[in-house]
C-alpha cells in the first residue's frame, strides 16, 4: 500500500478493509449477500488493500458476514419487525 492511501487511524483502516472484502463479495456472480455500497465506502485504500489478498483470505468475513445476515434476520422475522430498506434494497438490485 502506497503512502498516499495509508490511512492513519486503525479503526478507519479496518473499515476501508472490511468494506473492500464486502464489495469483492458483491462482485461475484454467486454471492452470499448484497452490498452495493462496499466498493465506494472501501475507497482506494480498501482497493489497494484487498488487490494484495488471495480471494481465500476473506472467506472467514464472508462467512461470518453471511451467518450474522440470517441470524438477524431470523430474529426480526421472529419478532415480527419488517426490514422494509432491506426489501427495497434486494428488489432494486435485482436479487
Amino acid at each position: 500500500m502506497s503512502e498516499m492511501t495509508t490511512i492513519s487511524h486503525p479503526l478507519a483502516s479496518t473499515a476501508h478493509w472490511t468494506a473492500a472484502v464486502r464489495a469483492r463479495e458483491h462482485a461475484r456472480g454467486d454471492c452470499l449477500f448484497d452490498d452495493p455500497w462496499a466498493a465506494a465506502l472501501a475507497g482506494q485504500a480498501g482497493a489497494d488493500w484487498i488487490a494484495q489478498r488471495p480471494e481465500d483470505s476473506t472467506v472467514p468475513i464472508v462467512l461470518r458476514t453471511r451467518h450474522c445476515d440470517d441470524f438477524l434476520a431470523r430474529i426480526t422475522q421472529e419478532a415480527g419487525i419488517r426490514l422494509y430498506a432491506r426489501k427495497a434494497r434486494q428488489s432494486r438490485i435485482g436479487r
